[in-house]
């Protein structure tokens, strides 16, 4: 220690090659020696500064919006849905809203947010019916949370814990998923809900593999004279229902045949799509199906 200071010196090597990551490894995987340090005191204040801040914003513009009545489930799918029609996802992380939430009533009037934007937006709207909810961070896509260094910087996203018997996770930003069910980049991860007697990370829970079932189906048809067919149906469950939605909900019928041309054409040497069908795609809670017919003249 010297002038107040304390110099700590970490020594490593010699050091081989940058070592080459197998594929599918675990997040949790480490690839190389490496220091982790935090300067904050511990989780539980991290919890507690963050859900008072949270609490301020939803103090200063709380939300506008018509009160509803019903069961819990219900009041929850119907706040979800308002805050995915009135509010789309986008990021202007400048300054203090990099870490901060915009207030709802703001969040409302421009009309967008980014995901603790939307987080604290729902948690509001919760609160204002009577619904227990709390702001989490969250580590999403990347290496988990090291436990043993709280820091406010190890989170990149934001969702909305809801606690009771069966506690529900929801992601604000995931208007392909049903309420309850999350994005597979959320699933298996450590979250500090923002709340003042939390003191220690929490795991979030992961889907089966059969409720994320993701299958391709192909049946083709060899003609005695003429062009063979090909029916090609992909149908997925869970977070590949919700990836096949994103990729294809947007393009009208014309576009969607338009993309598939260039893939029957290399993968069956189609000359001629017959139908592109989508079934499930008006509802999240339903399995989504993609079904694609064309006809091939070396088949």
């Amino acid at each position: 220690i010297e002038d107040g200071r304390r110099r700590l010196v970490f020594e490593g090597g010699p050091y081989t090659d940058e070592p080459k990551r197998e594929p599918y490894a675990p997040w949790d995987a480490a690839d190389e020696p490496h220091i982790v340090f935090s300067v904050a005191p511990s989780w539980a204040a991290i919890a507690r500064a963050y859900a008072e801040r949270v609490d301020e914003r939803i103090a200063a513009g709380p939300p506008e919006t018509t009160r509803r009545e019903g069961e819990s489930a219900t009041l929850i799918r119907e706040l979800l849905a308002e805050v995915h029609q009135r509010v789309r996802y986008t990021g202007l992380e400048l300054g203090v809203q990099a870490i901060i939430p915009v207030s709802p009533k703001d969040v409302l009037e421009r009309g967008y947010g980014d995901c603790k934007d939307k987080a604290t937006l729902l948690v509001a709207l919760l609160r204002a019916h009577g619904i227990d909810a709390y702001v989490a961070l969250v580590r999403a896509g990347v290496a988990p949370v090291e436990a043993r260094a709280p820091g406010l910087d190890a989170f990149n996203h934001a969702i909305v814990f809801v606690p009771g018997p069966e506690p529900l996770w929801i992601d604000a930003t995931a208007d392909q998923l049903p309420v309850g069910d999350l994005p597979l980049s959320v699933q298996g991860q450590s979250a500090l809900v923002a709340r003042a007697s939390e003191d220690a990370l929490v795991p979030i829970p992961e889907t089966s593999a059969a409720a994320n079932l993701y299958l391709e189906e192909r049946a083709i048809t060899m003609a005695a004279f003429g062009p063979g067919r090909v029916v090609e149906r992909m149908s997925g469950r869970g977070a590949t229902a919700e990836w096949i939605r994103r990729r294809y909900i947007d393009l009208d019928e014309t576009k969607l045949a338009e993309s598939m041309k260039d893939y029957v054409a290399n993968v069956y040497g189609a000359e001629k799509i017959i139908a592109v069908e989508r079934v499930g795609f008006e509802s999240v809670d339903a399995e989504a199906v993609l079904r694609i017919e064309a006809e091939a003249p070396n088949l």
